[in-house]
């Protein structure tokens, strides 16, 4: 055949390939040649197709049969099977190393999947919405405040929902808290506070919700100040204070002595789309004027009037958020354009109830973050994610370590398994196997750990007042799955350089009698890397504990302006249970008569908010006369509404002039006490005989008292105005706090034994009275801390941790140094070298990685420490002292670590160290 009538010769090799040496090839490709001669008589075009067709289905019959055959799958099967029946005894023939790697990797992957689970509830987790991603939380900016997610009123609720085009719908819900005291039947119940939510007729509806019994709340239910006495429970309510009744739905409840129907219970699991929600059931937004509060008066304290009327202010913003759904094509971009130009228009149309303000629009597909405290959150979740990663790299790098060293003590077996004809790739698959197993036992292990570690934080709280336990993070397939990924990446982490690192084994060094080999020279460098990064890692936490820690101890030894010590304060509201401004004021002055009597109380007084008190602001705008403000000025002071011996009971001193007493009553000229912060800020010299003019009144200052911390430890002081229940009577109706200090001198000496008789001369002045609040006052500065708390068990465990970990790897290495130049030891010792010097040498080895390692850390712990300042009380995040106490530690620690075995391999005289090797 002319060559050039050959069949494509490309097609032809990869037949030649395909087909099995002998006869049968050349017979099957000279048949197909002659095929291709008679084809191309007829078609030079269509035989090249048709040749082509006709040796990839011959190629192909030829492949099957021998993939058959071979039985590619069992072959790869049983490979597999036998490299780990091989790691399980090579585990087995060493306890002590596998004990030791499983528990260093539990602990590891443990903390890092505790904390996991802890970050996915608070931030990754969907809310139990239909269509989530959808969904957009609206909120109104502060006019001069820090925090820009703030309230709106319900005229701007209406013109974003009726002006928008870009949300397909928008409901608005607030909070209220309530007094639950009977029900239709007229069983008494235990009084007991209910946290309500405010929530527009289409709330449920917009998030696409379905009732577990019964209905929802709907619109027809009723807009505006005219609303149904309707109610919704969530499950958890229904199902912990109702008994799981069949007959729930249609029960009327009594809340605030108003009758509420249930008309359903919520889904399972829902209980609001903000972070650690805490609804017991839902009532439409209108209710609120029927309960008899006022939902946001904290937040909005300059009016006064009655609730209904908060639906015409506009410049009352009490709504606590707005959540809409995006209209189909929508993008959260579009939509937050359009609502910033509809806030445009709101601002000039209504200017002076405007001002600055704007909107924020957040993505709502995760639950929403508690707006006061949202920063904190998430830096808080961030240094304890960054703690736990750098706990898993340093345990990482320890087992790196560790599985170096085996693989040195394991050079031989290598070395005769490669001679033998193994494939470098099979024996480094062999090393890999062993490595995953034992990630895999440490994951099993590590998810005890991080079970453990949840329940050991469950009593804690993360800020904003969110508890962990009421999160529920546990065991779920997500951190099954978490911890699956973490096995197979710290197999990679601690594995593969060890695998690859006995790859490099010369075959010929089994022949070689004395330890050791050049081509182990690689294996003491990478270790000596390893322990630098096991070093600056173990510093980066030894310096977040002792910053926590030392937090600590500055937080609960402050001076906080007044004394904590034997204080308890049981917090109650009057306006719940409809009580007029006289009727609230002689039952408190009976109250106060009462515990007067008391012989383990030295002082009481009665106050709309004390220190650590949870609640909102009581801001109001002041005037001050002489004191002439800057343009845009705005002069604000918090006031506290107090009754006499408030100061005494508190032991917050008086700097200048007098406390209030019982003189200053009804009737009598207004009068105040402010705070140092204040009577600096405006009155270059005394302060007493000055006017502050706010509620209508001109009131005259008659004295001046400590600074106080009042929410945190970390906030900057602001001005403080203490004026005298009895000169607002209205005062009696806001949110009061029974304080009383015992008598130390006397039982009961300490302020937790007066709780219980707090509570019970509470409910005995009228029985359908619910205490919102109850502590001790030493007790809530822990609350106040529990951050700081928190991160100084988990830093302090993961730094303990860590320090011992360094440690065996610093011991692990010198004692490998140690056992490699034994024999070179024992020669400069005979040649007359001393054993300090040997030592020295020794030490000087491991001693470079621990600078090293120190140099590196010292900045990472700088970077991580800066990015917790917002929780550092007392002291600087950069703090020296603790920097270089931190440093020197460890440094010194890692020396004796290091001195210890090369003191030990020393001792013997050189003549036996020459002997033993």
């Amino acid at each position: 055949m002319p060559t050039q009538h050959l069949p494509p010769r490309q097609t032809e090799r990869l037949l030649g390939r395909c087909l099995p040496q002998g006869m049968a090839r050349e017979s099957i490709i000279g048949d197909l040649r002659e095929e291709y001669a008679n084809w191309r008589r007829l078609s030079p075009r269509l035989a090249k197709w048709r040749y082509r067709r006709e040796a990839l289905r011959i190629a192909s019959g030829y492949l099957a049969k021998r993939l058959t055959d071979w039985n590619l799958r069992g072959h790869l099967m049983t490979n597999w099977t036998q490299d780990l029946r091989y790691a399980i005894r090579t585990l087995r023939r060493s306890p002590a190393f596998t004990v030791v790697a499983v528990i260093t990797l539990a602990l590891g992957i443990g903390a890092t999947t505790a904390i996991f689970s802890l970050v996915d509830h608070a931030l990754v987790r969907s809310m139990p919405v239909q269509d989530p991603e959808t969904l957009v939380h609206l909120h109104t900016t502060c006019r001069r405040s820090a925090e820009t997610r703030c309230s709106s009123s319900y005229p701007d609720f209406l013109d974003f929902r009726r002006r928008s085009r870009s949300l397909q719908d928008l409901a608005g819900y607030s909070w209220f808290t309530a007094s639950l005291s009977s029900d239709r039947q007229g069983a008494s119940l235990i009084p007991q506070l209910v946290t309500v939510q405010l929530a527009t007729g289409n709330y449920f509806q917009l998030l696409g919700l379905t009732p577990h019994s019964g209905r929802l709340l709907q619109p027809q239910d009723g807009s505006g100040a005219q609303a149904d006495q309707v109610a919704v429970l969530t499950h958890d309510f229904w199902r912990n204070r109702l008994g799981a009744s069949q007959h729930a739905v249609g029960r009327t409840l009594r809340l605030n002595g108003m009758a509420f129907t249930v008309v359903g219970v919520a889904p399972p699991g829902f209980r609001g789309v903000e972070l650690g929600s805490d609804a017991d059931l839902w009532v439409p937004l209108g209710a609120a004027s029927q309960l008899g509060g006022r939902p946001g008066q904290e937040r909005s304290g300059d009016f006064d009037g009655p609730f209904r009327e908060v639906f015409q202010r506009r410049g009352t913003r009490w709504i606590d958020s707005l959540v809409g759904r995006l209209a189909p094509g929508a993008s959260v971009e579009q939509a937050r354009r359009e609502l910033q130009g509809i806030a445009g228009q709101l601002r000039g149309e209504f200017a002076r109830d405007w001002g600055e303000r704007s909107i924020i629009l957040d993505q709502a597909s995760t639950f929403s973050l508690p707006r006061f405290s949202r920063d904190n959150l998430l830096d808080f979740l961030w240094i304890l994610g960054a703690a736990v990663l750098v706990n898993l790299l340093l345990t990482c790098a320890n087992l790196a370590n560790l599985m170096l060293a085996r693989a040195a003590a394991r050079s031989r077996e290598t070395g005769i398994r490669l001679c033998l004809g193994a494939g470098r790739v099979r024996l480094m698959r062999q090393l890999m196997t062993e490595s995953l197993l034992l990630a895999l036992l440490g994951a099993v292990l590590g998810l005890a750990v991080s079970n453990w570690t949840l329940q050991l934080l469950s009593g804690y709280s993360l800020p904003g007042v969110i508890s962990i336990g009421e999160l529920s993070p546990g065991l779920d397939l997500r951190l099954f799955a978490f911890a699956a990924a973490l096995a197979l990446a710290s197999t990679v982490l601690f594995g593969l350089v060890p695998a690859l690192q006995s790859m490099r084994q010369d075959p010929a060094s089994v022949t070689r009698s004395h330890r050791g080999s050049a081509s182990e020279g690689a294996s003491p460098r990478l270790r000596q890397i390893l322990l630098a990064a096991q070093v600056g890692l173990c510093l980066v936490l030894m310096v977040g504990a002792a910053l926590f820690l030392t937090t600590l101890r500055h937080g609960f030894s402050a001076d906080l302006g007044f004394d904590k010590e034997n204080l308890a304060a049981s917090g109650f509201n009057l306006n719940l249970l409809q009580y007029q401004p006289a009727q609230a004021r002689a039952l408190t002055e009976r109250l106060l008569e009462e515990s007067r009597r008391h012989p383990g109380i030295r002082s009481s007084a009665v106050a709309t908010d004390a220190p650590f008190q949870p609640g909102g602001s009581t801001g109001r705008f002041v005037q001050v006369d002489g004191y002439q403000p800057a343009a845009d000025e705005r002069l604000r002071a918090e006031l506290v509404f107090v009754s006499p011996d408030y100061f005494r009971t508190l032991a917050l001193p008086i700097l200048q002039g007098r406390a209030i007493n019982a003189e200053d009553g009804q009737g009598g000229p207004p009068v105040g006490v402010i705070n140092r912060t204040m009577a600096q800020a405006y009155w270059p010299s005394s302060p007493l005989g000055g006017t502050i003019r706010t509620m209508g009144m001109e009131i005259s200052v008659v004295g001046v008292t400590a600074d106080t911390y009042w929410n945190s430890l970390s906030e900057e002081t602001e001005n403080r105005l203490y004026f005298p229940l009895d000169q607002r009577p209205s005062a009696y109706l806001r949110p009061l706090t029974w304080l009383a200090r015992s008598a130390s001198s006397q039982p009961p000496s300490d302020a937790e034994t007066l709780l219980p008789y707090m509570r019970e001369q509470l409910q005995s002045l009228d029985s359908n009275l619910a205490v919102t609040s109850q502590f001790a006052m030493k007790d809530r500065l822990a609350a106040v801390l529990m951050p700081q708390r928190m991160g100084a068990v988990l830093l302090s465990s993961l730094g303990g941790l860590a320090l011992f970990l360094s440690l065996l790897g610093v011991y692990g290495i010198v004692s490998y140094i140690v056992s490699q130049r034994r024999r070179e030891m024992g020669i400069r010792m005979a040649l007359g070298a001393t054993r300090s010097g040997v030592i020295a040498l020794m030490m000087r080895t491991v001693l470079a990685p621990v600078a090293a390692g120190l140099l590196i850390g010292l900045p990472a712990a700088l970077w991580l420490s800066r990015s917790a300042r917002g929780f550092i009380l007392g002291i600087s995040p950069h703090d020296p002292l603790i920097l270089t106490v931190c440093t020197l530690t460890l440094a010194l620690i890692g020396a004796l670590a290091a001195y210890l075995p090369a003191h030990h391999s020393t001792t013997p005289h050189p003549t036996r160290i020459l002997d033993a090797d």
